[in-house]
């Protein structure tokens, strides 16, 4: 695959910044206003996401396209910057093959010269798909190995490249595959990498509120080639790409219809953020894991919001999908302040919820 020339930016460089680039004027990444306020993200995180040092390394989800490689500059720049902490941490970029498509290979050796070029070395794991493996396989896969390498390495964050486009497009998809108001809020900043197991280690999204525009006009002012995806341009491709390339792209044509989707998102998260706050002190991870009973005069003093995203939080922790929301709502009826022991909602083959007296036990099932 061959990697995207700088003239070819979609028609979305100002002209200022085209003729600046001609000119060899453009400003260095540290002197942007992109870097000053991808910095700015940081400063506000960083301190939020762990309780202890952050430690070596920082790894880097580097797929070296658009989005990816900006974010390994910004984070790179960052690093020998003053504003980084003074025990300087180290970026390992990790790019995965994942075999899908002919030249990945190719495109391999492209993201370790990327990296080698930043002086910066990049891990490249390459997949084996078996016939038939597709884009849920590949991301199950991905994840699988950024979770061996964050335990191998001790590492407590994972950062991934996902912007502002990206935000909008999940709530779009959300919205139209039916959603509550939490499934508004988009692809949450932080989270833990895997859920279900003591991996300390965090995923960190900084980009979240920065559009795509912003990301690939600083890689054409920084004169860097990165990789296109064909299959991300191909509208029939996947239901994400035509809201991509069709509905998304229709509302960022209309500067008003952009920003009220940009201000639901934000209500949205803020909702979120507070259905967060009533879930303090309730049982997840590994204390849910080695008892999985909830106290049932907690769970009833929770929104139907808070109770349902608390439920969804618990089955993710134990290594479950999340739950329809038709689930979710049969599970709210055991909540009833006079229903009797034994009344259970189940997802047949997965796990069952059952009403105990002043609890609910949660139980896995054999598939």
């Amino acid at each position: 695959m061959k990697a995207k020339e700088d003239t070819q930016a979609e028609g979305q460089t100002p002209e200022s910044q085209r003729n600046a680039f001609r000119k060899g004027t453009a400003p260095r990444l540290r002197e942007s206003q992109l870097f000053q306020g991808f910095v700015r993200i940081l400063e506000r995180d960083l301190g939020a996401l762990s309780t202890s040092k952050v430690r070596d390394p920082w790894l880097v989800g580097f797929s070296h396209g658009a989005d990816s490689s900006a974010l390994l500059l910004l984070l790179h720049e960052f690093v020998r910057s003053s504003a980084a902490p003074k025990a300087k941490p180290t970026l390992l970029p990790i790019h995965i093959d994942h075999g899908l498509r002919s030249g990945s290979a190719r495109e391999a050796l492209q993201a370790q010269a990327f990296c080698e070029r930043l002086g910066l070395p990049c891990e490249v794991h390459r997949l084996e798909p078996a016939p038939g493996s597709g884009e849920s396989w590949a991301r199950e896969a991905r994840y699988q190995i950024f979770s061996k390498r964050a335990r191998d390495l001790n590492a407590s964050l994972l950062f991934l490249a996902h912007h502002l486009d990206d935000d909008l497009e999940t709530l779009l998809f959300r919205l139209m595959r039916g959603t509550g108001p939490l499934g508004l809020a988009g692809i949450p900043a932080q989270r833990p990498l895997a859920p279900s197991t003591d991996l300390p280690t965090r995923i960190y999204r900084p980009l979240l509120d920065l559009p795509k525009r912003e990301l690939v006009d600083s890689l054409l002012q920084q004169r860097r080639t990165w990789i296109e995806d064909p299959s991300n341009a191909e509208i029939g491709h996947s239901p994400r790409n035509r809201i991509r390339h069709g509905l998304l792209a229709d509302i960022r044509s209309h500067p008003r219809a952009w920003k009220a989707l940009n201000a639901l998102k934000q209500e949205a998260l803020a909702f979120s953020n507070h259905i967060h706050e009533e879930l303090q002190d309730l049982p997840l991870g590994p204390a849910l894991t080695a008892r999985p009973v909830l106290p049932l005069t907690r769970l009833q003093a929770l929104s139907p919001w808070a109770f349902e995203r608390y439920l969804s939080l618990a089955l993710e922790s134990l290594g479950q999908a999340r739950p329809s929301r038709a689930l979710l709502r049969q599970a709210r009826h055991l909540l009833e302040a006079r229903l009797p022991s034994g009344k259970c909602v189940e997802a047949r083959g997965h796990w069952r919820l059952e009403r105990r007296k002043k609890e609910l036990h949660l139980r896995l099932l054999a598939p």
